[in-house]
């Protein structure tokens, strides 16, 4: 269930919305993985923000910056702050009384947080 509810929620992020994958990514992580360390998930909300501030900062300077812009960008920052929440089954650890061990988890951990990494970089390389 959970996997179908992310392959469906790719279709979000094609065309224009691309640009916007890990900043969700990394916000859902941030936000639903209660059972990561606090560090970490701090660590990934910091991470969610330098692409959101580059898209605003490109809204503001394609438009001028002005009350209608400052408009158009919280209607962006609440919608993706929208998906974010929309997240939550998909992303939510699952109280199932089964747990991986601690080397394996971290295992996990710093593969999804280099995937992340990678896609930045290629993101922020423009190809």
């Amino acid at each position: 269930m959970r996997s179908s509810a992310l392959v469906l929620s790719l279709g979000l992020f094609v065309a224009a919305g691309a640009v916007m994958l890990p900043s969700v990514v990394c916000a859902s992580l941030a936000l639903w993985r209660t059972d990561w360390w606090l560090w970490l998930r701090a660590l990934l909300a910091l991470g969610s923000l330098p692409i959101v501030l580059a898209v605003s900062n490109d809204i503001g300077s394609d438009m001028g910056w002005n009350l209608i812009t400052a408009g158009r960008i919280a209607t962006f920052v609440a919608l993706y702050a929208a998906i974010v929440v929309c997240t939550w089954p998909t992303v939510a650890p699952v109280d199932d009384g089964w747990r991986t061990g601690w080397i394996l988890r971290s295992i996990g951990i710093v593969g999804s947080v280099a995937v992340i990494g990678a896609i930045l970089l290629i993101v922020a390389g423009g190809g």
